[in-house]
């Protein structure tokens, strides 16, 4: 699971995964471990905050409770972006 901030669990943001997949894709070069990792997080969001009923992935979550609007430029965006970049690899 990816961290928003590296002293903590929560919140866990979507953003912040795609961010993850986006510098892994990057690094591919550099790193033998970088797509393993962005397929990783990539793998860990679809299955955590994709909501397959309405098609879209949920902003954040946090200890208590899931915040499921759809943002379309934050969240979504970056990561249906993310999963270009990683699909093209």
């Amino acid at each position: 699971m990816p961290h928003y901030a590296s002293d903590r669990v929560y919140p866990i943001d979507l953003h912040a995964t795609a961010q993850g997949i986006i510098t892994c894709v990057a690094f591919k070069d550099h790193d033998s471990n970088a797509l393993s990792m962005a397929r990783t997080l990539a793998d860990w969001a679809i299955e955590n905050m994709w909501d397959e009923a309405k098609g879209y992935f949920y902003f954040q979550k946090t200890k208590w409770y899931t915040n499921k609007i759809p943002y379309l430029r934050w969240p979504n965006a970056w990561m249906y972006y993310a999963l270009v970049l990683l699909a093209q690899r």
